[in-house]
């Protein structure tokens, strides 16, 4: 497979990048993320660019982790005639996992713009 290539020019930064995947399909994810900053940067306060990055990647994981749960909820062995399936976290505890990161991402960044000033 030919390496595709994708310029980057988000968040103040610019840059390329090569993947061993299509033109199209970097294109495809690379829309799809700076979709999600805009979601960010429209419905919250958050501004600071490493801030946005952050939290669309945590979003982009959530929904990634959370398309692998339902995946994993289709019987995946079949013993004596009783589907069995993965057993699958409680989704309460995955979201306060998140809002315990999103929190400690906050307060590591919010000091090193005290370190700044």
């Amino acid at each position: 497979m030919s390496k595709g290539q994708l310029n980057i020019d988000l968040l103040g930064t610019s840059f390329a990048i090569q993947a061993d995947e299509t033109d199209e399909y970097l294109n495809t994810i690379y829309t799809h993320y700076v979709h999600t900053i805009e979601q960010v940067r429209q419905t919250s306060s958050v501004k600071d660019p490493v801030r946005l990055a952050i939290i669309a990647g945590i979003l982009i994981t959530d929904e990634l982790y959370k398309e692998q749960l339902k995946a994993d909820t289709a019987p995946v062995a079949v013993k004596n005639g009783i589907a069995h399936t993965r057993e699958i976290p409680d989704s309460i505890e995955i979201e306060k996992s998140a809002q315990r990161m999103m929190e400690k991402i906050d307060k590591v960044l919010d000091g090193k713009n005290e370190n700044l000033g």
